[in-house]
């Protein structure tokens, strides 16, 4: 009897040590998974974040430079007088400005002979150069908002998204073809000037969200 149950307690002996021996190997292998998980999950937040910090200052400086652009369509032709220069002058001008081939050809070819006329097709092509490049400015803005917009936050989404639609809206009145001073938004008349005011505080709006989101808990 006592040989029986000798052999009874080391056969439950047996089967208790092999229960948890295999309780114990799934145990460590749900371990390692939840691990590699984690570490997944760590390396996904940290090219996150290192995504994120690399997206805000180049959006903020896109949106500048488009800003900048915009707002430089009115005044600057008009400052131009290209009264002390000469025709070498001009075609470096025009080259710079990128110009096309056959406008500086015509302007070229009137400048000896009618400067004033010369004068006012240089003002106008260099006014609407510069619009086509402002347009060109907004949009490098516009596609990277929209190419980056999963690493942005809901605030900066939605603060970046007006901001942009002012910014449109200023530039389609700079068309140097139109004389526009107001605009209509949601209903509601402004002048360029209320939404140049909107703008840059919208700008400001903008920088602060990006820099409470930026600094480190």
């Amino acid at each position: 009897d006592i040989a029986e149950i000798t052999q009874l307690t080391e056969n439950v002996k047996a089967e208790m040590e092999k229960g948890i021996e295999t309780h114990r190997q799934g145990l460590e292998i749900e371990i390692g998974t939840l691990k590699l998980k984690q570490n997944q999950l760590m390396a996904n937040f940290e090219l996150y974040t290192a995504t994120k910090h690399e997206c805000y200052p180049e959006l903020y400086k896109l949106i500048e430079i488009s800003n900048g652009s915009i707002r430089g369509l009115r005044g600057l032709p008009r400052e131009l007088t290209f009264q002390n220069t000469n025709s070498e002058d001009i075609e470096s001008y025009m080259r710079g400005k990128q110009f096309t081939s056959n406008d500086v050809q015509l302007i070229l070819r009137i400048w000896d002979e009618d400067k004033p006329s010369a004068i006012s097709l240089l003002r106008e092509t260099v006014g609407r150069t510069d619009y086509n490049e402002a347009e060109e400015k907004f949009t490098n803005a516009n596609n990277y908002f929209y190419f980056m917009n999963l690493y942005l936050s809901e605030n900066v989404e939605n603060i970046v998204r007006e901001l942009l639609g002012l910014l449109h809206e200023l530039w389609i009145n700079y068309d140097p073809d139109l004389s526009v001073d107001r605009m209509r938004i949601n209903g509601e008349h402004y002048t360029n000037e209320e939404v140049i005011s909107k703008i840059d505080s919208l700008k400001e709006d903008l920088k602060s969200t990006m820099r409470q989101e930026l600094m480190p808990n």
